[in-house]
């Protein structure tokens, strides 16, 4: 018999959707508390009598500090305007509020230094609103919400390590304690790059799911500095992306809350920053862009840290020729992409809301066994075009493979419009919007573009 973890919520009466109506789902468990397990976690509350977000490590409310499952925490993070503006819906005044705890608030045109091969983005308004913040402090915001939410319960120090299973569906988990079980309606699986989804649909009878690795082997090393104004720096953000096949140096620095400069060094190809001091500074003064004068008028603090785990991986749930009934798995779990493209939170902000899209659907034709297959072609439908983005550069990098025709005829394209972008205001705009997932793939075969790629450099 399932014994309930300590700290489970009763079930009580049921809850509404908010118009009268009886929620679709009694219990749903989540698992993980990071942005994909927290965003669905506010939409489920809006389908469900009770939802339980399970997180392995012990979570503090009071500090915004990384955490051992979130190992790329102590990195820059980007969320994009598209899932800044997903996020205010779900939490309205969140942009606000935020910004008055010290996450800095601009223009992504006016405030990000994009530096690219050809010369540095024109920094003029575009209307895209941004902010640059770390990710345990945007987490940590994003909890506080959701723990105010009355179906919500978070519970840490959890930690789960399969599923139960019965008759083709998933009705709980299992912990590493003996005989803890958590039973479910639903089981939403959000734990981030390193989950065991496939390990634990195999254990439980489940085909494994395909899994797709494209490695430019991407290396991160990070360290805050004391001091950097960004009116004398002239900027609040500063990317410099590695341009394959021969510029595989670059960084990501953004003024974060606290009046601090988070810096992030990348290299690419195994040309990986060093992780002390004084190399350091050395790495940072070989970039093309403007960082090292900023970081000459800043104060390093003690402490650098590294990451290297950041392939893209992406597993094929939609294709499996068995997908439980019970099961929805999303964010990085299921999709995880080289974060150095910033996709990651604001993908899983879309998933959220095409979930909280087909549960209203389902609710509406009384079926909710169907959800968790649609929910997973839909979801392998919606990273697509992020998986394009990022894996068409990436692929540059990796040796040993040859690009057919057509990704060769894509990157060529990409190269050439994204070097005419440092003399075309016009065109950064464009491509700020696209990349900030405002427009989607077809904004790429606009006149302007197509011309912008006649024109630029090879």
């Amino acid at each position: 018999m399932a014994r309930a973890v300590q700290g489970e919520p009763e079930r009580g009466g049921p809850q509404t959707p908010g118009d009268g109506r009886r929620a679709p789902l009694g219990h749903v468990v989540v698992l993980g508390a990071g942005i994909a397990g927290l965003l669905a976690a506010r939409v489920l509350a809006d389908h469900a009598e009770r939802v339980t977000v399970l997180e392995r490590d012990l979570l503090d409310d009071t500090a915004a500090r990384p955490r051992p499952g979130v190992p790329q925490g102590h990195h820059a993070h980007g969320l994009l305007a598209r899932g800044a503006l997903i996020i205010e819906d779900m939490f309205p005044g969140f942009r606000s509020e935020v910004t008055g705890l010290g996450a800095n608030g601009f223009d992504f045109g006016e405030g990000m230094c994009l530096v690219h091969r050809t010369g540095i983005a024109p920094m003029v308004g575009t209307g895209i609103f941004s902010m640059s913040f770390t990710r345990p402090f945007l987490e940590r915001e994003i909890r506080d919400r959701v723990r105010r939410l009355p179906q919500v319960r978070i519970l840490d120090g959890w930690h789960a390590d399969g599923f139960r299973s019965r008759s083709g569906r998933v009705t709980g988990v299992t912990s590493r304690s003996p005989g803890d079980t958590v039973a479910a309606d639903l089981v939403v699986v959000a734990t981030g790059r390193h989950a065991h989804l496939a390990d634990w649909l195999e254990k439980a009878g489940y085909p494994r799911p395909r899994e797709r690795v494209i490695d430019a082997q991407v290396g991160y090393t990070t360290r805050f500095y004391e001091g950097s104004d960004p009116a004398v720096a002239g900027w609040i953000g500063l990317v410099e992306a590695p341009q394959p096949p021969d510029l595989p140096r670059g960084c990501f620095a953004g003024h974060v809350e606290n009046g601090l400069l988070q810096v992030t060094l990348v290299g690419a190809a195994g040309n990986h920053p060093p992780h002390d001091e004084t190399a350091f500074d050395a790495f940072a003064r070989s970039l093309r862009g403007p960082l090292y004068q900023t970081l000459d008028r800043s104060q390093p603090l003690a402490g650098v840290r590294r990451y290297a785990r950041t392939a893209n991986r992406r597993l094929a749930c939609h294709r499996t020729p068995r997908w439980p009934a019970g099961l929805i798995a999303m964010g990085d779990a299921v999709c995880s992409f080289n974060p150095i493209y910033g996709q990651g939170m604001t993908l899983a902000a879309l998933q959220a809301v095409l979930l909280g899209e087909l549960l209203t659907d389902s609710a509406r034709h009384q079926n909710m066994d169907m959800l968790p297959r649609t929910f997973q072609r839909r979801l392998a439908r919606l990273s697509s075009w992020p998986w394009l983005l990022a894996t068409l550069p990436d692929s540059q990098w990796e040796e040993g493979t040859t690009p057919g025709p057509a990704t060769r005829i894509a990157q060529r394209y990409q190269t050439r419009w994204t070097n005419h972008i440092p003399q075309d205001a016009e065109l950064h705009t464009r491509f700020a919007r696209i990349m900030n997932m405002l427009d989607g793939p077809t904004a790429l075969l606009r006149p302007a573009i197509i011309n912008a790629a006649l024109r630029g450099t090879p």
